[in-house]
């Protein structure tokens, strides 16, 4: 049977892909940043968690066409998604980023750089990994049991309006407090709302949330 020429080409820009071997270079990292990643058949979700103990919580629903695909091209979606809406003051240089994944697919193909079976989850894989190169950043990817996933909640939940990203953070937030623990040393977040001074206080090999406490301001005029 004939090939058409386009098909052809693909062909054989995927078979010199799978061949190839990626070798990042970066420099030494100097910040960690723990990222959660995951996918449904709603949408896509992440929570970007900084040293200092910020919480970013990023997602959005997939388009009809998108949620028709096979969940490892969702989830690998929902990777690529996440590099790209990560801002440029995180992924920079001299940042190492721990993605913590529930798929192992992704994962797998993810640490070798191609995939030799699926040529969709190898465009989308190459597209991420072509982002974080250009960033000069390190990273690895990590398995996570779906049940630990706080990504999970964002991919699930409409993200579209101020309210409803402030209820996903919120539900993000309680998820990390309930799985939080460990003997690190305990980061503080602090975020001022007038009358009252709330801050949090972090720790644990996650970077989670014990408590939060809310104190009041005295203004001295």
């Amino acid at each position: 049977a004939l090939v058409p020429p386009s098909v052809s080409e693909q062909l054989k820009e995927w078979s010199e892909l799978v061949k190839n071997e990626r070798v990042f270079t970066t420099v030494s990292a100097s910040s960690e940043v723990e990222v959660f990643v995951d996918a449904s058949k709603k949408g896509w979700g992440s929570v970007v968690i900084e040293e200092c103990g910020s919480i970013q919580v990023m997602g959005d629903a997939w388009s009809k066409e998108e949620a028709l695909c096979h969940i490892n091209i969702l989830e690998a979606r929902a990777w690529e998604m996440t590099v790209r809406k990560i801002p440029k003051k995180i992924l920079r240089a001299g940042t190492h980023l721990t993605f913590n994944i529930d798929n192992t697919s992704v994962i797998g193909v993810g640490n070798k750089g191609h995939c030799a079976k699926s040529f969709l989850l190898n465009e989308c894989i190459l597209r991420t990994l072509n982002c974080l190169e250009e960033a000069h950043v390190s990273f690895s990817l990590k398995y996570v049991k779906s049940a630990d996933n706080v990504a999970d909640i964002p991919s699930r939940l409409k993200m579209e309006t101020t309210q409803e990203r402030q209820e996903a953070e919120l539900e993000v937030r309680r998820f990390l407090d309930l799985r939080g623990g460990g003997a690190s040393v305990p980061l503080i977040s602090v975020e001022l709302f007038f009358p009252f001074i709330s801050f949090s206080t972090w720790g644990g090999t996650d970077h989670s949330p014990h408590r939060e406490y809310s104190l009041p301001v005295v203004v001295f005029l």
